[in-house]
């Protein structure tokens, strides 16, 4: 039998569960269960459980099919609950599986991504499980569920160590809430206690150089007693001292090696691993998520959680990227992500103070489908990518669906100190306007843009028992093509088309004047993803995507020559918490498990 392991998201909205035959690194079957308060942990069994039933529905022994980018597909059993064996269907987007993808140059560049090293096909796995192995199966988990984890950084200067800490910040998966450089005054540490964060992390000075400002700021954040856990990452000289500053007035501190050790040369590594552990050690329990004594296999939900969600796709972004350049933007209701990885021999080669970094994320906090669009509008407007006629009327279908479907948590605070939007400012730049509070879910997951609950094998079509919300329409339906009514889907896609250009626009340019835009025009792949995306036919698709890879006037360095995929299962949050347990080449299969290229390209 194959080593199962269960792998879990716990959104605000949704938890998405998926089952993995480590080994192989092979995507077997998907689930989704509304999160579920007070207790999440309910809606984690839930979904394990729907997982389980799909087993027992009668597939014994026989494997399930694969569709990773460049591996034959096998033929598979159809899915006893209706959906179609690879060989059946063509995909609810029309969109022809690996052997009908046309386009030789893009597809020949998305295989040499997407596709682990080593034999063509995926041998079957081995043996029979059954419903009570899934349910004892390992359980792995990330959560992004109460708002996820909100950082505050406070650093040196604003273009280098507080730079240098909001990135590190945001490829740790946290969402940005304040940025401040220089010495804390009583206005900036009342901001600081305002913005509510979950963890500070704490910057100032390269090795060997100045000490004041960072020693300054431990005293007036100890002495401000703000009860949240320290992270701190700034000059190794003054590290200690400063460290003590915080534990002699009661603060929990993490000592970390520098962010930025020197100008121009950038370590995230330490710090990233520093904030995971302060995230799972002081901040999933204190988020009321889980009752005392909640259990799954005799773990806790502290005890299931190894990240924030977007750290875990972050890693999976590696994983799949895999020394190559990749380019991901994943679509949401409230959000935009978006997260690249250079190609190996492109890291470090800008001259920004803060230096470049290989792996980074940016969050765009006005920018969405639903409570972000109005935001889109606004940002596309600015940039000039449509004319006032078109932007009053996205702009009139936009405030109806932030009517319809709020704007966010109650009590949600912007960010302060920083120049971005509400949620995460991608570096310090351009100021944006705020558009009132983000939802907690900000990762625009499967089911941010109306998906219901579902559960199925998969096949070679997506996400197996993916709906939309039958008979619904209009600006409230976000099922897509099967939830929302024609012109409300041919909006819907137009919104993510223009989200989709700004956030990579944003993510890609110089972060100050005179400054290098990020080194992203060797990149090999670009992925599109979010429900908005996994609804689209192959045409949206190709109507949202291809523009990245045209935008010579965005003032970025456009990947021209990328391969176009769709991310169509979203697995990479669970190659990014298998990461260190599987094999390499299987967290690799993994996250190229959910691809599926555009046809006709180039």
């Amino acid at each position: 039998m194959p080593e199962l392991v269960v792998c879990v998201d716990v959104g605000s909205t949704f938890t998405k569960a998926v089952l993995v035959d480590v080994d192989a690194g092979r995507l077997l079957a998907t689930a989704q269960h509304p999160t579920t308060r007070p207790d999440v942990m309910t809606g984690i069994t839930a979904a394990r459980d729907e997982l389980a039933a799909v087993v027992e529905a009668g597939v014994g022994s026989a494997w399930f099919p694969q569709s990773a980018v460049g591996e034959s597909i096998p033929d598979g059993p159809v899915n006893p609950r209706g959906v179609a064996g690879p060989q059946d269907v063509a995909g609810p987007r029309g969109v022809p599986g690996p052997r009908g993808v046309a386009g030789a140059q893009g597809v020949a560049r998305l295989q040499d991504v997407a596709r682990p090293q080593g034999p063509a096909r995926v041998e079957p796995s081995q043996g029979s499980f059954s419903a009570d192995d899934v349910r004892a199966a390992d359980l792995l988990a990330c959560s992004s569920a109460g708002g996820g984890l909100r950082l505050a950084v406070v650093g040196h200067e604003r273009l280098v160590t507080a730079e240098a800490g909001q990135r590190v910040a945001l490829s740790a998966g946290g969402r940005v809430v304040h940025l401040s450089s220089g010495r804390l005054t009583p206005d900036t540490v009342r901001e600081l206690r305002q913005a509510r964060p979950d963890l500070i992390v704490l910057t100032g000075g390269t090795d060997g150089g100045n000490a004041d400002v960072v020693l300054h700021n431990a005293r007036r954040i100890g002495i401000a007693r703000i009860p949240v856990p320290v992270v701190l990452a700034c000059n190794r000289d003054a590290a200690e001292e400063a460290a003590g500053e915080l534990r002699r007035r009661g603060r929990s501190v993490t000592v970390t090696a520098n962010v930025l050790p020197s100008i121009g040369t950038f370590d995230p590594g330490p710090a990233r691993e520093a904030i995971r552990e302060a995230f799972l050690d002081h901040v999933i329990g204190g988020k009321g998520l889980s009752r005392n004594g909640s259990r799954i296999n005799g773990r806790s939900f502290r005890q299931l959680v190894r990240s924030p969600t977007p750290d875990a796709v972050l890693t999976g972004v590696e994983a799949l990227a895999d020394g190559r350049g990749l380019l991901l933007v994943d679509v949401g209701g409230a959000t935009t992500d978006v997260y690249s990885v250079l190609p190996a021999d492109q890291a470090g080669s800008g001259t920004a103070a803060a230096g470049d970094w290989l792996s980074a994320r940016t969050v765009e906090g006005d920018l969405g489908v639903r409570s972000g669009a109005l935001g889109v509008v606004r940002a596309a407007l600015a940039e000039g990518l449509i004319d006032d006629e078109e932007a009053q009327r996205l702009g009139d279908y936009a405030s109806g669906l932030v009517t319809a479907g709020g704007s966010g948590r109650q009590g949600e605070s912007a960010p302060t100190g920083g120049p971005g939007p509400t949620g995460a400012v991608q570096v310090v730049g351009e100021a944006r306007p705020a558009l009132g509070a983000v939802p907690a879910d900000e990762m625009g997951l499967a089911q941010e843009v109306g998906l219901v609950e579902g559960r199925g094998l998969v096949g070679e079509t997506g996400l197996a028992g993916e709906a939309g919300p039958a008979g619904e329409s209009g600006p409230a339906a976000e099922g897509g093509p099967r939830g929302a009514s024609a012109p409300a889907h041919e909006l819907d896609v137009t919104l993510a088309r223009l989200a989709v250009l700004v956030a990579v626009r944003r993510h890609g340019r110089a972060t100050r004047p005179g400054g290098d835009p990020r080194p992203l025009r060797d990149v090999g792949l670009v992925v599109g993803s979010g429900g908005v995306l996994r609804h689209a036919n192959a045409g949206e698709l190709a109507g949202v995507l291809q523009p990245i890879v045209a935008d010579h006037s965005g003032g970025w360095a456009v990947p021209e020559k990328a391969g176009l995929a769709v991310d169509a299962r979203y697995a990479l949050f669970a190659a990014g918490l298998l990461h260190g347990r599987a094999t390499p080449e299987a967290v690799r299969r993994l996250a190229a498990a959910g691809l599926e290229p555009l046809s006709g390209q180039r």
